[in-house]
């Protein structure tokens, strides 16, 4: 007889009712399953946001604006604050050129611990920090965009909870170009969207943008 102990948070949409499947299989393809339905409080309403609709951080060699982010406070920090506060650094962005496109990227201190080393590239100082937190990324908006208009009219968490699609979260998002509207989940289970206002195309560049979170 074998056993499965996993720990895991999942998150649920805003649907009245939903039916949740979770299936183990093993080498033989021998499967089991159990199943639950989750029903919404009916007493649960939308919940208010923070807004920042101007923030400024800078690539990896830009010395100007800082690398790492709290999206719930909108600051922006260097390594020396960044490290002190490292639980609370949600966010980090850089520049690459990928496929031969200028790419601005958003990634977060968690990357280097999910296959992906450019974070850890640009960042170094981040393999000694003891709270990596790890944002994912939907990149589901390439094929189904989210309109500006959208996100300026988003005055509750309604629209950030539905525009994120778990199956597309990613550990980062490439080609974050001017006007893009990006979901975003914080490793605490908080919803988001980033607007692009202004990427720069260079290393030593910066990308502005307004956040919903």
């Amino acid at each position: 007889n074998g056993s499965l102990s996993i720990d895991k948070v999942f998150y649920q949409s805003v649907e009245e009712q939903v039916n949740w499947i979770f299936t183990v299989m093993d080498k033989n393809r021998l499967s089991s399953s159990i199943s639950l339905t989750v029903y919404k409080d009916p007493n649960s309403e939308f919940g208010d946001i923070y807004y920042y609709p101007s923030i400024t951080m800078g690539y990896q060699n830009n010395s100007e604006y800082g690398h790492f982010l709290n999206p719930f406070t909108g600051k922006v920090y260097f390594e020396d604050s960044a490290t002190i506060l490292q639980d609370n650094m949600h966010i980090l962005v850089y520049y690459i050129v990928d496929q031969d496109l200028p790419s601005p990227v958003f990634s977060s201190p968690g990357e280097m611990d999910n296959f992906s080393e450019e974070a850890l590239l640009f960042y170094p100082y981040i393999a000694n920090w003891q709270m990596r937190k790890f944002t994912h990324w939907d990149i589901s908006v390439d094929d189904e965009p989210i309109s500006v208009e959208d996100f300026e009219g988003a005055e509750n968490d309604s629209l950030l909870i539905v525009s994120y699609h778990e199956v597309w979260g990613k550990k980062k998002f490439k080609w974050a170009t001017n006007g893009r509207v990006i979901p975003f989940r914080t490793a605490n289970g908080k919803f988001g969207l980033v607007k692009v206002i202004n990427a720069e195309h260079s290393e030593s560049g910066k990308i502005e943008f307004a956040i919903k979170i």
